[in-house]
């Protein structure tokens, strides 16, 4: 369908201007409308366009050949109406259906049908009719575009039902739709042309079409608004998780340093008393001695703390990880069971910024953890890598920034993790072994010290199938010196 002044030039093409004439509508609008028709048939076309304008109220039809944008000439079946729904505009309305295809001129739309068609056709949701049996009947544009289909792929479908994606939503939407007469704002997924799917809101209304009882669909795609919504949501909980263990680190901060005051004035005493002692008071001297040890393993906890709330001093330096995990590998093998098998990599390259005896303490911390996740054996596997993080992968890591780093990884194929401990892991104190074995304090010090390297922590575990902390330290360039490791600790 084509709108035309009284002159004859174009103001307004549908879109299936293109699939019949293959010309795009914008490439229509400003054209004189004779300059397409055949020479032999212009005299003709003037005359029906001429008698059109003169009698309103008379649709004129004809056959015509107009030229097609890919050469040669295509014979429509042509009726011009001079009337339209909108006052004050005088135009004709010039609707054409392919002749050569055996369509006859009164199967050409009525005028009065025309203001519903033109609606149909540019709605921007995707409009459709199918009879009970799943015959399409009629479509727009839009229904085409989200699924990547075709006009003709369309039609080649003899069941619109199959472009659900899942029969259980087939079944229930037309269960609800013949129970209730129709189904609102009903979410489902459709199926696209490359089997991916895709979130639709669907209106699904019982109709009466062509004088048989059919089903008129209303389909929107919402795929970008749940896609947005779930992002919203991810990052919603990533802020909240961030502010809480923001809070946490500041608590967890002030009761270190109030304890480590405490403590001080225990250990200061202890030892004035000590030294107060005569060589015959052995076991008050006993007694003291077991007092400054557990002085010491308070004071121990507080550094884990400040660890944890990023207050410790750290001196971070290129160093080359894989050597570090060389010099560990014996203490390693001492924290580590015989009846679990140890296994140490590392890439070349692997230089990192970051402090020695704090990485050293964070690997250590894991290997005690993965340790104790395997009480009937299996494999600790540590690596050290360089990787290089896009902005493709930071959409699903929104916590991190791209970049080049270092990441060292310490896997287990112990009993893993569910879903509710791996959200609690980094909060201090909490832990899952039993009273007076572990003080919940090992993983967050490693998040507390990571993060106070500049660096990442991500860990991945699933119940039955182990755990894997990965550590991510920027990289430091191979033209950096490297600062010679710590020696290794008896």
């Amino acid at each position: 369908m084509i709108l035309a002044d009284e002159l004859g030039r174009i103001l307004y093409a549908n879109t299936a201007c293109k699939r019949f004439l293959g010309y795009r509508p914008s490439e229509l609008v400003g054209r004189l409308g004779f300059d397409l028709c055949r020479p032999e048939h212009l005299p003709r076309a003037r005359d029906a366009f001429a008698r059109c304008l003169a009698h309103p109220a008379t649709p004129i039809t004809l056959e015509v050949d107009i030229s097609h944008r890919g050469g040669g000439f295509r014979s429509l079946a042509v009726k011009l109406v001079n009337r339209l729904p909108a006052p004050g505009i005088k135009a004709v309305v010039v609707h054409f259906r392919d002749a050569t295809a055996g369509v006859s001129q009164a199967n050409l739309p009525d005028e009065r049908e025309e203001p519903h068609r033109v609606l149909f056709d540019h709605a921007p949701v995707g409009l459709g009719v199918a009879d009970m049996e799943g015959n399409l009947l009629a479509f727009n544009e839009a229904m085409l575009q989200p699924g990547g289909y075709t006009r003709e792929d369309m039609l080649g479908i003899t069941n619109v039902w199959q472009l659900y994606c899942h029969a259980p939503d087939r079944d229930r939407v037309l269960a609800v739709a013949r129970e209730r007469g129709f189904v609102w704002r009903e979410e489902v997924q459709f199926r696209r042309k490359d089997g991916g799917c895709y979130d639709t809101l669907l209106t699904l209304t019982p109709v009466r079409f062509r004088d048989r009882p059919c089903w008129y669909a209303m389909v929107e795609d919402i795929s970008e608004r749940r896609r947005a919504e779930d992002e919203r949501l991810r990052l919603e909980a990533l802020l909240r998780q961030a502010q809480k263990m923001e809070a946490v680190g500041r608590m967890t901060s002030g009761i270190a340093h109030d304890f480590n005051n405490v403590l001080s004035v225990i250990m200061t005493n202890a030892e004035l008393m000590g030294s107060d002692l005569g060589p015959a008071e052995g076991e008050l001297r006993s007694e003291l001695a077991e007092l400054q040890g557990a002085a010491e393993r308070g004071a121990a906890m507080i550094r884990k703390l400040l660890g944890f709330s990023r207050r410790a001093d750290l001196q971070p330096k290129p160093i080359e990880l894989g050597d570090l995990l060389a010099k560990l590998r014996g203490m390693l093998r001492h924290i580590i069971p015989e009846d679990i098998t140890l296994e140490i990599t590392s890439a070349p390259g692997s230089v990192a910024m970051a402090d020695p005896a704090a990485v050293e303490q964070m690997i250590l911390n894991l290997a005690t953890n993965a340790r104790d996740a395997m009480e009937a054996g299996g494999t600790v596997r540590i690596d050290a890598a360089p990787v290089v993080i896009d902005r493709g992968e930071t959409a699903s890591r929104s916590w991190m920034q791209p970049g080049e780093f270092i990441r060292l990884t310490v896997a287990d194929t112990g009993e893993g993790m569910n879903e509710e401990t791996r959200a609690h892991a980094l909060e201090p104190f909490f832990t899952t072994k039993p009273a007076g074995v572990g003080t919940g304090l090992g993983l967050p010090m490693v998040y507390g010290l990571v993060k106070q390297h500049h660096g990442y922590i991500e860990i991945a575990s699933e119940l039955g199938k182990g755990t894997t902390v990965s550590l991510y330290f920027p990289k430091v360039a191979q033209s950096a010196p490297v600062v010679p490791e710590l020696p290794p600790r008896s």
